[in-house]
């Protein structure tokens, strides 16, 4: 009996021990250092792209939340970063784009065009395809209510247009207020220059258990031999500064990366976004101009198929299904014309060029291509715009509401658009 108390009490005290030794680890920031130590090149390149982009080029405003620098080194930094040319209130235009655009656009960085030339990216191809001109009124990181905002604030360049309002994942957010630009995490790049302990700061905040031994030797056992439990297909999955990843067609597909939660489908949320987008529509009415919502898809959502095979995980694409078919449910309801790039991308991700960026949930300069000619082909067919081109493009007519509208516009003489 006393051995058996004994061994029950050793156990107890190893036992003990170690949830101690996994709480001190987890509280602390191994980790962290560990892996920053073990590739401190990369995690610096990385720390300078985004600390050129939230020290130097977006800056407070105190209706807007933020907005793009236009001091001539905040301009240059720009050129460095997201390589192309700005105006002078830090938008991705050229002279002249927003005065005499026929074509604006609001919305985030998918609207912007990241992580691409200005050449490259959509908006600039759209005015190819289309022989007119575009003006990008888009802001990274900002949500519909800034769009809104930006709207009523630059109305100059939104009367008597065709309003493209770019929408991800991202924008059914429970957060519905402005986006402060302290609060968006902007702030936390206080320093002119980097050093390691900001590279620890910077680190995505793991929970808790993430931070403990037995989760980091799981993970690296679970990595070790994914390809034999995981059976890809022949794409293998990956760990790389902490971060799950499957490749496949060029792309690094990274877990979780499309962002959406459950909790931002809320019916509450639901009715905060329709009305957000009920407001916007009044807001280009107001200004003699049409609304035309656009419809970005996740690089998850793209490579659906793929993500759950490898990472049995279902739940963000059925997310994001549910908020696709609301967002289309809510611009009919509004008589909206919507236009959803997802077919088209999905066709095009079986050739050979990557349509997303490597590591990057943006779009490629393909990718941007193919956007354009999607959203060109539907301006046209339901006589948004009356193209100065010569080539003919078919849409599939995304609603009903928005198949009659062509003949309503033509009696108002599309030419005025």
């Amino acid at each position: 009996m006393l051995f058996k108390q004994r061994r029950l009490m050793a156990t107890l005290s190893i036992l003990l021990s170690y949830v101690a030794v996994e709480i001190a680890i987890a509280a602390s920031r191994f980790f962290d250092y560990a892996s920053i130590a073990k590739d401190y090149t990369t995690f610096l390149e990385g720390y300078k792209k985004e600390h050129n982009f939230f020290f130097h080029i977006q800056k407070p405003d105190a209706e807007l939340g933020f907005v793009y620098g236009t001091s001539s080194n905040e301009q240059i930094r720009l050129e460095q970063y997201l390589s192309g040319e700005r105006d002078e209130l830090g938008f991705r235009n050229f002279p002249g784009d927003k005065e005499t655009g026929k074509i604006t656009i609001v919305g985030d960085s998918f609207s912007h065009g990241q992580g691409v030339s200005v050449y490259e990216s959509w908006p600039k191809r759209l005015e190819s395809d289309l022989g007119i001109k575009v003006a990008n009124l888009a802001v990274s990181g900002s949500n519909p209510t800034q769009y809104n905002l930006i709207m009523k604030r630059y109305k100059q360049y939104l009367e008597n247009r065709v309003i493209l309002y770019g929408v991800y994942v991202n924008d059914f957010t429970d957060n519905i207020d402005i986006l402060d630009y302290e609060e968006s995490g902007r702030n936390q790049f206080k320093s002119p220059e980097p050093s390691f302990f900001d590279l620890i700061a910077l680190l995505e905040k793991k929970p808790f258990f993430e931070r403990t031994l037995a989760h980091n030797l799981y993970g690296w056992l679970y990595q070790t031999n994914s390809r034999n439990i995981m059976k890809t297909k022949g794409n293998e999955i990956m760990k790389l500064n902490g971060e799950n990843l499957l490749q496949i067609d060029g792309n690094l597909l990274v877990r979780g990366e499309n962002e959406i939660r459950r909790e931002w489908l809320s019916q509450e949320n639901k009715t905060n976004f329709l009305k957000t987008l009920a407001s916007a529509k009044d807001i280009a009415e107001g200004y003699g101009s049409t609304l035309v919502v656009v419809y970005f898809p996740s690089r998850v959502y793209i490579y659906a198929e793929e993500y759950e095979h490898g990472f049995s995980d279902k739940e963000p694409i059925k997310l994001e299904e549910k908020a696709k078919i609301l967002l289309k449910e809510y611009a009919q309801k509004l008589d909206l014309l919507f236009i959803d790039s997802t077919p088209a991308l999905k066709q095009e991700r079986h050739n050979a060029i990557p349509i997303y960026l490597f590591k990057d949930v943006h779009f490629s300069p393909h990718g941007n291509e193919i956007v354009a000619q999607e959203i060109a082909s539907a301006l046209i067919d339901f006589c948004y715009i009356q193209s100065t081109k010569t080539e003919e493009i078919s849409y599939e007519p995304p609603t009903k509401t928005a198949k009659g509208l062509c003949s309503e516009l033509i009696s108002r003489s599309i030419t005025d658009f």
